[in-house]
């Protein structure tokens, strides 16, 4: 879990993107991708167990990151690759199916 935690503190220091904060890719608002995936992930901490609720979240906010990151290009591509990997963490820390 300590690359969790090293995401999770890059997370919360880094800057949203220029210009991404109103932008929706393949009709997911990145803004509530990144609120929600940030949500999911703080409410496990070092992965612990999500409630059902969360979790189902988590794992449609994986699918969704999946695809975005397939077309996202330029500065915000690390943001939400970093999300979607935090996102894949928590989800099989907690025994549930990522997107791949």
């Amino acid at each position: 879990m300590d690359e969790l935690r090293r995401l999770w503190r890059e997370h919360r220091e880094a800057v949203y993107p220029d210009g991404y904060r109103d932008k929706d890719v393949a009709g997911v608002a990145l803004i509530l991708l990144d609120a929600d995936i940030a949500g999911c992930v703080s409410a496990s901490p070092g992965g612990a167990r999500l409630d059902p609720e969360r979790a189902r979240i988590l794992e449609d906010c994986n699918r969704d990151a999946v695809t975005v990151t397939r077309e996202l290009t330029g500065p915000a591509v690390g943001y939400f690759e970093r999300l979607k990997r935090m996102a894949a963490i928590v989800l099989e820390a907690n025994g549930r199916r990522r997107a791949v």
